[in-house]
């Protein structure tokens, strides 16, 4: 799970999942406060996206600290490809962006006014408790034999978290491990949490080869130690 908010504002009370069902299966959004001082009268608001289009939105109730707050598969858009959490007043001003959200979309300029605290003063640096959220995932094994495979993943944090690359002049983040052939595939999921358009561009390396594996062998046995099991 991700912390979203806290005292630093590192995440600014926002977090991101941009997987949601995988195919011919099911997903659930998990949420719940974990800090005392998040500010009474708050909830969490979370946006679904088809794309770029907004494809529903829901207000949870105001949260007391340490209580979930869970939206099921049921009440995700079926056209949902992604979706945005954020830390926010339960309030009628909210409530109504919230519809407005639903009828017209405008994503975008919802969330510029929450980040320059215009949402009935929703000033994400006043948000100050932790919000975490999971997602979690359930479809069809891929190997057809008619199992049932779950998996879930942490919210990401909304901001640029990752290392400045200098020569690139963008922010690069890095996944370790892309798994093709004898069987195995892998899927990126790309999302966009900053609030303008903005470009990504994915270079894949050529594994290198694996260093030998430590052992024993040339290992010094620290002195008055018999052997190492």
């Amino acid at each position: 799970m991700a912390y979203v908010g806290g005292a630093f504002g590192a995440s600014l009370g926002r977090a991101f999942f941009p997987a949601l069902r995988p195919e011919g299966g099911e997903a659930t959004l998990q949420f719940h406060i974990v800090d005392k001082w998040f500010p009474e009268g708050s909830g969490i608001g979370v946006v679904f996206l088809d794309g770029e289009e907004v494809a529903g939105a829901v207000l949870s109730p105001s949260l007391e600290p340490f209580v979930p707050f869970e939206i099921p598969d049921a009440s995700i858009p079926e056209s949902a490809a992604s979706a945005a959490a954020f830390a926010l007043p339960v309030d009628a001003t909210v409530a109504a962006r919230i519809d407005i959200l639903n009828t017209t979309g405008g994503f975008g300029r919802f969330y510029l006014d929450y980040l320059s605290g215009k949402l009935s003063g929703a000033s994400p640096r006043n948000l100050l408790g932790y919000m975490k959220g999971v997602c979690v995932r359930s479809g069809p094994s891929p190997d057809g034999n008619g199992g049932t495979v779950t998996s879930a993943y942490e919210g990401l944090l909304g901001g640029i978290n990752d290392r400045l690359d200098d020569r690139y002049e963008g922010y690069t983040l890095h996944v370790p491990l892309v798994l093709t052939g004898d069987g195995f595939d892998s899927l990126l999921y790309i999302q966009n949490s900053y609030p303008h358009e903005t470009a990504a561009e994915i270079v894949f390396r050529k594994a290198a080869e694996p260093r030998s594996a430590p052992t024993l062998k040339n290992h010094k046995t620290p002195s008055g130690i018999d052997k190492i099991l």
